[in-house]
């Protein structure tokens, strides 16, 4: 009996000594974990524990919150941060608050992804999206962060051959060059060209209207190092390039939105075909229309025309093109 007490209490005590700390954290915190000066409510978790989406009528949680009405916000208890969530996306340049009413219409309107990128929840505020007023409430979907290659120098390699899955929810690049207004919402990917020739980027079953660049130089990029731009060449609203490409050297594709639009993203990439260099507008022979073609860049300055690949345009690109062109090829 002795013994039996003995390994009983042994038990108990190795138990207890492993036992985990149970920790309680508050998540409605804004700046310097300063507590919400009003009520909250509504707090659902991420399965990881991470991320906390929660409503509340506090108004120093973020600044600029003055539209005296109950916002979504979500906390991310690993960097210690507070965003809202209904607030108009930043490409509609609107303040936070603005439009007055952003009450939530239900005590369970809103809902976190399992990863914590998506938030959607329910608004009677018009000015969420820029879309415009609408009498009644609106579901909304907000993108916390984007898939990272929201910039040049986060781009992605592609390779030739393949389509790429993606999606542009979430980024705004306020740099990047387009052929369309307000392409905020884009993403990079970057491809180097395995042969001296042309290769052809889409977004051919992409879910929105894209807006579709290709850039050769230094990132960030200017206007003379884009090589093409195309809003709807592809198959309906989608976006299609073909350029002529060096063997060897990388180029920046950027897809982005025509009016920030946003969705599903198919980014297509040919395999390199060698073409005739004096071919230069692909068009599958030699004639007045390359010599068109080729003028039209290098009177712009546009890198595509730098036909000996010596990294400028000028006249010995047009010595070398018309050498070509004279051979048929």
């Amino acid at each position: 009996m002795r013994h039996a007490i003995t390994l009983s209490a042994l038990v108990l005590t190795t138990l207890a000594g492993t036992a985990h700390a149970q920790i309680t954290d508050r998540v409605s915190i804004g700046p310097s974990n300063a507590a919400a000066n009003s009520v909250s409510s509504g707090v659902q978790v991420t399965p990881d524990g991470r991320f906390a989406v929660f409503m509340t009528f506090a108004n120093n949680l973020v600044a600029g919150d003055t539209n005296n009405a109950m916002d979504v916000y979500v906390r991310d208890r690993y960097l210690n941060t507070t965003t809202l969530i209904s607030a108009p996306d930043p490409s509609t340049g609107e303040p936070l608050g603005f439009g007055g009413d952003s009450t939530i219409a239900l005590a369970g309107s809103r809902v976190i992804s399992g990863n914590g990128r998506f938030v959607a929840f329910v608004s009677a505020q018009h000015t969420l999206d820029g879309a415009g007023f609408n009498p009644g409430e609106e579901v909304y979907v907000r993108a916390l962060e984007s898939r990272g290659n929201d910039s040049c120098d986060t781009a992605i390699p592609v390779n030739a051959g393949t389509i790429t899955a993606w999606d542009n929810w979430g980024p705004f690049d306020a740099n990047g060059i387009a052929c369309g207004p307000n392409s905020n919402s884009a993403v990079w990917f970057t491809h180097t060209a395995g042969c001296t020739g042309s290769i052809t980027v889409d977004t051919n079953g992409s879910s929105f209207d894209t807006l579709l660049s290709v850039y050769h130089g230094t990132c960030p990029f200017d206007s003379a190092e884009l090589v093409g731009c195309d809003d709807d060449s592809g198959t309906g609203l989608a976006s299609s390039i073909t350029f002529n490409a060096v063997e060897g050297q990388t180029y920046a594709i950027r897809v982005g939105g025509f009016g920030n639009n946003a969705g599903l993203i198919f980014l297509g990439v040919s395999t390199c075909t060698a073409a005739c260099p004096a071919d230069y507008n692909h068009d599958g022979g030699v004639d007045g229309d390359d010599v068109i073609a080729f003028f039209g860049d290098w009177d712009s300055g546009n890198i595509a025309a730098d036909f000996n690949n010596d990294g400028g345009v000028d006249g010995d690109d047009v010595i070398q093109f018309f050498g070509n062109w004279d051979a048929g090829c």
